[in-house]
């Protein structure tokens, strides 16, 4: 029977929430009365059907599990905190571990950039590698046990399936023994083989964990592999974009016999350290692409030449005047489309740098809080119900409808060229395209030039994520659904609008801001949110992470739009917008490939729950 919240444990553990149910226990939240901070509490469910012999022995392998991991201290693996037993039960104690898991990250089906798994990949393996030097194996990693941190790190949890291995003794058995997932576990975890399993079986789980990140798919469970050999693809084949090495790497720790796999998590990651991320052009399968008939290719326009532009255009021909001075090269759009979702790796492509270590964001501290990988600061935006959508603007804006939202935190401004420099020069990221460009890319100007993917890059690298386009949403229009960010009437002097080379439709020419191209971010406190948040309207529009699609009529919560389309989702209007552009529910698309000279973005990250 499940804890409930409220439930107190050792007059200390004040129970939260439940968390998951796996076949070896439970996972809850939980409240430390004693240190006054979130942790982690799994309580042992046996499996049903045991006789009381082996229920015993299950439950002093739960107790030396606990007290194996309690020593390890590693920046990469779950800290065991405690063990206790209460009412029957035993319990572990670990440390809560806030961020997405990577099984969440991939779900969609898009590949991850190289350069990202490469970074997660090390930090893996010199975890396993210290894993192994204390004779401890996993026997468990596949996405949902792998949580990538706001700080950048990722973390190995659930030993639910953890095995004590004697390098003197192979056969070393645990009672609590398991198959694991079958796309991620290798042949020798099957049947009455599983007991001789070894550091070389995390390598392999790894390997499958790897190649699902690279190419969107789990590969086939090895009893299908060698029931059918052709049923595996090599990574590459799946994605030609991922590099030769990686492909090799990969390949190497998936091999069925144990014997031809990496010696050790050493030996593998010593290969990873030279792997670069391939630059061949590439457009990856469930990445959104723009037909010929969907792509703006004005020839002449007035006198000031700005980037090319791959436009996905769903509006009438009177609203095509969001980009006023665009221009595109038919190869370059070819290009930019066959580059595709890894457009993010250029270059050099090093180890991203992990932020230096600090206490994530809660509801109990302040309202903002200052991101350390870059020194944004986040604003918090509390839980809440708003009806999205308007019956005012163009069709796809309806229906409206409910939607019911967690709470979360939100860059206040729009990330800026210095913050997005560090990224680039850090390695995960890809110059902008406007680096030169003159007018916009001032240092504390909106980044701009910058396709989908390089903002979702970005986003990972500081250990967040794009917004939904429920999230924008609400962050804008809050639960009074204002028509612009600071109300319901437009008034130019709050927001970096059009005021020059502007036709009679667009936005107040009486206000001149002195910017003919963006402003810097934040530079118009009067058009704050509800919810304090900035530049929601005007200034450059932004990137958020949904695929552009109809809306459902029903009530929704948490919504994150369709699961393919042919592009993404841009908010919030811009410096060359007309007003109804600026509306918050309004809405269009570009190809995730496409750049533009009035195109930002701004990144979420998930609020820790209140205690």
């Amino acid at each position: 029977m499940l804890l409930t919240p409220g439930e107190l444990l050792q007059n200390r553990y004040r129970i939260v929430a439940h968390l998951g149910q796996g076949g070896m226990g439970a996972v809850y939240r939980a409240w430390d009365l004693r240190l006054k901070v979130t942790v982690a509490l799994k309580e042992q469910i046996p499996q049903p059907g045991l006789d009381a012999g082996m229920l015993a022995q299950l439950r002093q392998q739960f107790e030396q599990e606990a007290v194996t991991l309690a020593r390890l201290s590693h920046p990469n693996l779950v800290r065991v905190t405690d063990f206790f037993e209460e009412g029957g039960n035993a319990y572990l104690v670990m440390d809560f571990v806030e961020g997405d898991n990577l099984a969440d990250r991939i779900s969609g089906g898009d590949p991850a950039p190289e350069a990202l798994v490469v970074t997660y990949a090390r930090q893996l393996l010199d975890a396993l590698a210290y894993c192994h030097s204390e004779g401890i194996v996993h026997r468990d990693i596949k996405p949902q046990n792998i949580i990538l941190k706001p700080d950048g790190r990722a973390v190995l949890v659930d030993f639910g399936l953890v095995k004590l291995w004697n390098p003197d003794d192979p056969q070393t058995r645990t009672v609590m023994r398991g198959m694991g997932t079958p796309e991620y576990a290798p042949p020798e975890q099957y049947g009455k083989q599983g007991h001789s399993t070894d550091p070389r079986s995390d390598l392999y789980s790894l390997g499958a964990t790897l190649y699902h990140a690279l190419t969107g798919q789990a590969p086939p469970p090895a009893s299908d592999r060698m029931a059918d050999p052709q049923s595996f693809k090599p990574v590459r084949a799946l994605n030609p974009q991922v590099s030769a090495e990686m492909d090799a790497a990969i390949l190497r720790a998936l091999e069925p016999a144990r014997d031809r796999r990496w010696s050790s998590a050493i030996e593998m990651g010593a290969a990873l350290a030279g792997v670069v991320a391939s630059e061949a052009p590439h457009h990856p399968a469930g990445f959104g692409t723009a037909t010929d008939a969907e792509l703006e290719l004005p020839r002449e326009l007035s006198g000031t030449a700005v980037m090319p532009q791959a436009q996905v255009e769903p509006r009438s021909a009177a609203r095509r005047r969001f980009l006023p001075w665009v221009w595109v090269s038919g190869a370059v759009v070819l290009l930019l489309l066959l580059w595709g979702g890894l457009s993010t790796l250029s270059g050099d492509m090093r180890a991203t740098p992990t932020p230096e270590p600090t206490s994530s964001p809660t509801q109990e501290q302040s309202q903002t809080w200052m991101r350390p990988a870059d020194g944004m600061v986040m604003v918090y935006i509390p839980a809440g119900e708003f009806q999205m959508g308007s019956a005012d603007g163009e069709d796809d804006e309806e229906p409206v409808h409910a939607v019911e939202m967690a709470d979360f935190w939100l860059d206040r401004i729009e990330v800026t060229h210095a913050q997005y420099e560090r990224c680039v020069t850090a390695g995960a990221c890809k110059a902008s395209d406007q680096v030169n460009s003159s007018g916009i890319n001032g240092p504390m100007q909106p980044v701009v030039g910058i396709a989908w993917f390089d903002a979702l890059a970005y986003c990972t690298w500081v250990g967040g994520r794009l917004p939904t386009e429920a999230e924008w949403e609400y962050a804008a229009r809050g639960p009074q659904g204002l028509k612009f960010p600071w109300g319901n009437g437009y008034d130019g002097a709050r927001v970096n609008s059009c005021d020059v080379n502007c036709g009679s439709e667009w936005a107040d020419k009486s206000v001149n801001d002195g910017y003919v191209y963006s402003a810097p971010s934040g530079n118009y406190p009067a058009g704050a949110s509800w919810a304090g948040v900035l530049d929601m309207s005007g200034n450059v529009a932004e990137w958020v992470a949904d695929w552009y699609g109809p809306y459902s009529s029903e009530r929704q919560t948490n919504p994150t739009g369709p699961t393919n389309g042919e592009g993404r989702v841009v908010r919030g209007g811009s410096w060359g917008s007309d007003v109804a552009l600026q509306r918050s529910a309004d809405r269009f698309y570009f190809a995730p490939s496409a750049t533009a000279t009035d195109i930002g973005f701004r990144c979420v990250l998930a609020a820790a729950p209140g205690q």
